[in-house]
């Protein structure tokens, strides 16, 4: 019989979320253990590439009680730096890594957690797993030739890990095209099926876009003032913290060398079947990205700041041959040379450890703000928690203040 264990709270998951929940049920005293599958981290170090950045700058990627990641606050912390940064933070914490939770059940008036190092009985968890953390790949995958070297994003190191030859990457989020610029650093022939894509500058009159995001009260946006709540689900807009950061567009990666496609709308064989929707897709992006800074300086103009006007952004020039590979409609790829398709279509939730009448309709705990349908279960890290930052690091601790707090007013109760 495997042990069963009694505490007030149980955190599933040891990254940015679950380590500031931890962080402030330890300082308001309450009894709790962090359950996570893998090592602290885990996402970052088992679903980014060798080369990756964060996306936002240091100065606001902070944990409760601690300094910003990184040692200098205008750049962008790497992959192994960030899991270096979270280690140390998690060094006081009750993490136990390597433990898989298989069921959060009802038990009396909490819960029960079944999990590989046994049974906890609790009043609460906190769910701090994340709502992106399922491959996704679409059923085009299983059309395509047996041969064809197939990963998904999460994934992709680097370079060559791939075969020789060109290679696909499907999705033009912040993922794919990063990737895309990754593969032609080193050389490599890449062709990026896009999709209708938002894009950020990384820099606008003098700062960096997230910080203009906090300043102006952008990134406090919540859910419920969308016009489309369908954005909340839409893909992360293409930007980079790579090489010091820098925007990145599809006339950018285009301008350097990746060849431009529309939407993958099918496999025949040996050829893909291509969409006409680049020139759509390239203006979505275009569009994105202006109406973002024309909401800037609307605000800066109400905040009545006196800042320079905006930079040459290099992302914003028109790529040339764009109306020529908005023309192609199907890609040989024996032709072609492709030897490998990276899936860069995104992650979804997966909770198949909680009761399925708890989730929504598209398979993610029901909440408000963190606080989950079911008395005592609470979610933090997820996209649009709360408001638009919710889902980054630099939103993390906001959030993870309001769930504890609820845990520690429902404690007193």
């Amino acid at each position: 019989m495997r042990e069963q264990s009694r505490t007030n709270t149980v955190v599933v998951g040891a990254g940015q979320a679950g380590l500031a929940v931890s962080h402030l049920l330890l300082e308001n005293d309450i009894a709790h253990v962090v359950l996570e599958r893998g090592r602290v981290g885990h996402s970052w170090r088992t679903q980014r590439w060798d080369s990756f950045c964060l996306n936002t700058p240091n100065s606001v990627n902070r944990l409760p009680g601690a300094a910003h990641a990184g040692s200098e606050p205008d750049k962008f912390c790497s992959r192994d730096e960030l899991v270096q940064y979270l280690e140390a933070y998690a060094e006081r914490l009750p993490v136990k890594e390597g433990v898989t939770v298989s069921a959060v059940r009802r038990a009396d008036t909490g819960f029960e957690v079944v999990s590989s190092a046994g049974q906890y009985r609790c009043s609460n968890v906190v769910l701090c797993s994340g709502d992106q953390n399922h491959p996704r790949v679409p059923a085009v995958a299983a059309a395509l030739p047996d041969d064809l070297a197939q990963l998904h994003a999460g994934d992709y190191r680097r370079p060559d890990q791939l075969p020789d030859g060109a290679v696909l990457v499907v999705g033009a989020g912040q993922s794919g095209v990063q990737i895309v610029e990754d593969l032609l650093e080193a050389g490599r022939d890449v062709y990026l099926c896009t999709s209708a894509v938002g894009r950020g500058a990384r820099r606008y009159r003098g700062k960096d876009i997230v910080e203009w995001s906090l300043l102006s009260g952008l990134a406090e946006q919540p859910p419920e003032a969308l016009e489309d709540p369908r954005e909340m689900y839409a893909a992360q807009p293409q930007v980079s913290g790579t090489n010091g950061g820098h925007s990145v567009s599809l006339h950018l990666v285009g301008r350097n060398g990746a060849k431009l496609l529309g939407r993958l709308d099918g496999a025949q064989g040996r050829v893909l079947k291509i969409s006409g929707d680049l020139l759509a897709n390239v203006a979505a992006g275009d569009d994105k990205v202006k109406g973002f800074c024309q909401a800037l300086d609307t605000a800066i103009e109400k905040m009545g700041l006196d800042v320079p006007p905006a930079e040459i952004d290099p992302a914003d020039v028109p790529f040339d041959g764009m109306a020529d590979m908005a023309a192609i409609r199907r890609v040989d790829l024996d032709e072609a040379k492709i030897r490998s398709v990276v899936w860069a279509t995104g992650f979804g939730p997966k909770f198949d450890y909680l009761d399925p009448f708890w989730l929504d309709d598209r398979g993610r705990p029901r909440h408000t703000k963190g606080i989950c349908d079911v008395p005592g279960l609470y979610c933090v890290g997820f996209m649009w928690l709360r408001r638009r930052i919710s889902g980054l690091l630099a939103g993390v601790a906001d959030d993870a203040t309001h769930v504890v707090g609820q845990i520690v007013t429902r404690g007193a109760a």
